[in-house]
């Protein structure tokens, strides 16, 4: 079925949920399930524009919280968060790894991230 419009849409606080349920170790993943179906694609395209105001990039280089997601996932989890990172924001998560991750790091994450895809 179509995602209808959230009736009493805020985009400051959408973008303040996506911030919390992904913040610390672990993410919140219901939450985040929960705020892509109740929200249509115009709504979720003003949130992301209200995160990245509020907090920048999409994909700091908090590297406790990149290592929780990736590293700690099974392939399957993995991939469905490339798929909806890529489908939310219109860049892959590897390139988002690659532009946001100082070289060392990025290197360690990015091959955790294909090893997870093979």
């Amino acid at each position: 079925g179509t995602i209808k419009p959230k009736e009493d849409f805020k985009a400051e606080w959408a973008a303040e949920r996506f911030k919390k349920s992904m913040r610390g170790i672990g993410t919140d993943e219901k939450m985040i399930i929960k705020m892509l179906v109740t929200h249509d694609s115009l709504q979720r395209e003003e949130i992301e524009r209200k995160y990245k105001a509020m907090y920048g990039e999409l994909v700091g280089s908090d590297a406790q919280t990149l290592t929780e997601i990736l590293c700690c996932r099974d392939a399957e989890s993995i991939n469905s968060l490339s798929w909806w990172y890529e489908n939310n924001f219109g860049l892959s998560l590897e390139d988002a790894i690659d532009l946001n991750l100082s070289s060392d790091f990025r290197r360690l994450i990015s091959e955790t991230h294909r090893k997870s895809l093979a």
